[in-house]
């Protein structure tokens, strides 16, 4: 039975990001050791279009459109160190041992954030188990938000842009969807 091409999507889960490694034209691009986001609630994504108008004769004659970037963002409930060090670009955790434990991360204004790749995965309706996203080259800011006597928020906001290299014959590929009739595993 063929897999179907359409269904319902309940929610995210599973959302990990691999550090961009190397994005050379003509070669595909490799990427480091996935960090987990934990506790993802929402995976936002909007294809951001650029279109021209041609107008002669008190009328619009052609349009042409040009792909620009995808606006991406997501919230996630836990606040994590890896992540901000793999997103933000900072230099390293630093722990210490003693009473108390502590890690933590000290930015300066050099630090730039730095591309990756998005994975993460879908539930769907009955007849289909899973969808799988891949954005291959991200980049953005995570902010975070304490809140007096709630939950914190962090969140992030950032752009997908097509890679230089080349992901299984696809010459710039910014964005993968996967529908699948069982568990979805990425490469």
């Amino acid at each position: 039975m063929p897999v179907l091409t359409s269904s319902g999507v309940f929610g995210v889960s599973d959302l990990k990001i691999l550090p961009l490694s190397t994005d050379v034209v003509g070669s595909a691009p490799t990427y480091g050791t996935a960090v987990d986001i934990p506790g993802i609630k929402n995976l936002k994504m909007s294809k951001n279009i650029a279109e021209k108008e041609s107008k002669g004769d008190e009328k619009v004659l052609d349009t042409e459109t040009t792909f620009q970037y995808v606006d991406v963002s997501w919230e996630n409930a836990e606040v994590s160190l890896d992540a901000l060090k793999a997103i933000e670009g900072t230099a390293a955790v630093v722990q210490t041992t003693g009473t108390p434990n502590t890690a933590s991360i000290i930015e300066s204004g050099d630090d730039k954030s730095a591309y990756f790749q998005i994975q993460c995965k879908a539930k769907r309706g009955s007849n289909v188990a899973a969808v799988g996203v891949q954005l291959y080259k991200v980049r953005g800011t995570l902010s975070y938000d304490f809140v007096g006597e709630d939950y914190a928020v962090c969140s992030f906001k950032g752009k997908a842009i097509p890679c230089k290299g080349t992901i299984e014959t696809v010459v710039a590929p910014y964005r993968k969807l996967t529908f699948g009739d069982g568990e979805i595993t990425f490469s």
